[in-house]
């Protein structure tokens, strides 16, 4: 009778299209727009291209010589493509558009610029930061200005990675449709399905399992694909240690579809009122965690911590950062313990309620 039961859940499942949009495509379009706006994030060190910057020298000062040598490459990187002129042939070369500016070394560094754009900024950041080593009395490398977190996999992280962690834990959140609709359908509903399930006999607790491992069979699935998707389609760095991402993924979805049938089994006859809280709910922890603006993350983090340790979208994401960066250490398993911790209550949660529901308390 379980495996029966877990059949007509699946079926059911497959046939509400509304659910098999808003769960298994919507993801997918996020990361690709996300994807297409961020694509220049991903590929910078590619597509960069050496600043051609011309030196005028108004007096022999081999400190702040050095230190512009020194900023020529950062990190391996080809930075600066330095050319030493006279003041005359420096405007030349500026007015005809050879160089992006041209460095003048005299008492202190000057910049001269005739346009703005972000290879003339970074040139102001490299003549500002070679004149407070030089008023400090500091090498360049003293303390790198220019720094791109590596993890243990090689992979660069950036502000960008985290809309895409971001696109990640939603998906696992839009478990939750999955999880919403199958407890509502046992719970509330009142006539057909809702008849069935409470006259059959089977044991509460079995049916419920039963939705609770077809909803999460179901999004796992979807999540795997998006990663598979994301990884291999679109080449976004979110990660190699790939056993692991897919043991974390569980606990994720889980979580999602616990948080769904929570929501499912609240005393609400009304559908549109559950999907209005549903729906807020999930809007509310992605915006947390950084989908919409960056840095909202990092804000609660400052100010309100608790925030973070019980919103499930911050923890999917806070795991996957963790887990590229620092590998299986501490900060990801507590993540996980999270996530697991949230699951089984919300679980035991949406079980009591539905027994009262079925009870007519």
């Amino acid at each position: 009778m379980f495996f029966h039961m877990f059949r007509y859940s699946l079926k059911m499942l497959v046939r509400n299209r509304d659910i098999l949009f808003w769960s298994m495509v919507f993801p997918f379009v996020v990361g690709t727009l996300l994807y297409l706006l961020l694509a220049r994030s991903f590929d910078v060190e590619e597509k960069f291209h050496t600043i051609p910057a011309a030196v005028v020298l108004q007096s022999e000062r081999e400190e702040y010589i050095r230190l512009l040598r020194e900023a020529e490459t950062v990190q391996g990187m080809p930075l600066l493509d330095i050319v030493e002129a006279r003041g005359e042939q420096a405007e030349d070369l500026l007015k005809r558009h050879k160089v992006k500016g041209i460095i003048y070394i005299g008492d202190s560094l000057a910049l001269k610029v005739l346009e703005s754009g972000p290879e003339q900024s970074l040139l102001h950041l490299i003549v500002n930061r070679a004149q407070r080593c030089m008023d400090l009395s500091l090498p360049w490398k003293s303390g790198e200005m220019f720094i791109a977190e590596k993890g243990i996999t090689g992979d660069e992280m950036n502000c960008a990675m985290n809309f895409m962690y971001a696109v990640i834990a939603l998906s696992c959140l839009l478990s939750a449709l999955m999880g919403c609709d199958r407890m509502a359908e046992g719970c509330v509903c009142e006539y057909g399905t809702g008849i069935r399930l409470r006259v059959a006999p089977l044991p509460q607790g079995k049916g419920f399992l039963a939705d609770f491992l077809v909803s999460v069979m179901a999004g796992y699935a979807v999540v795997c694909l998006l990663f598979v998707y994301m990884r291999f389609i679109l080449g976004i760095p979110v990660g190699n240690r790939y056993p692991v991402i897919f043991l974390a993924f569980i606990a994720a979805v889980g979580c999602g579809v616990a948080l769904g049938m929570f929501i499912g089994s609240l005393p609400v006859r009304r559908e549109s009122a559950r999907l209005t809280v549903l729906t807020g709910t999930l809007l509310v922890c992605c915006a947390l965690d950084d989908l919409m603006i960056e840095g909202i993350r990092d804000s609660v983090e400052h100010t309100i911590p608790l925030v973070n340790d019980i919103n499930p979208a911050a923890l999917i994401s806070d795991a996957l950062y963790s887990l590229n960066l620092y590998g299986t250490g501490s900060r990801f398993w507590a993540d996980i313990g999270k996530l697991c911790g949230e699951m089984v209550l919300l679980a035991l949660l949406s079980l009591v309620a539905g027994r009262r529901r079925h009870a007519g308390l």
